[in-house]
């Protein structure tokens, strides 16, 4: 392919002012070395959030009542007796 007397070549393409250090280019997929992690750190050093801590359905069902008669039942037996109860049958 013959080169047309109008073209000009990238003035940045063959400068070597983008790269940080002699030898390695910087551009797509390439960033500055400067600005890579660093051997052994982690992209996230913070990690993920944790869950708030609060009150689960599970440990609140996991837990006891105590009855009319002074017996103790679980909660989801004590809701299921409270749910039958209320309903009322015409």
């Amino acid at each position: 392919m013959a080169s047309s007397p109008d073209f000009q070549p990238n003035p940045l393409a063959e400068n070597d002012c983008l790269s940080s250090s002699a030898g390695s280019a910087v551009g797509y997929k390439k960033p500055p070395r400067h600005t890579q992690f660093k051997k052994g750190q982690s992209g996230n050093p913070k990690g993920r959030p944790k869950r708030p801590i609060g009150t689960s359905i599970k440990s609140f069902l996991d837990g006891s009542e105590t009855g009319k008669n002074g017996e103790v039942v679980s909660r989801r037996e004590a809701m299921a007796i409270a749910l039958v109860n209320s309903e009322k049958v015409p």
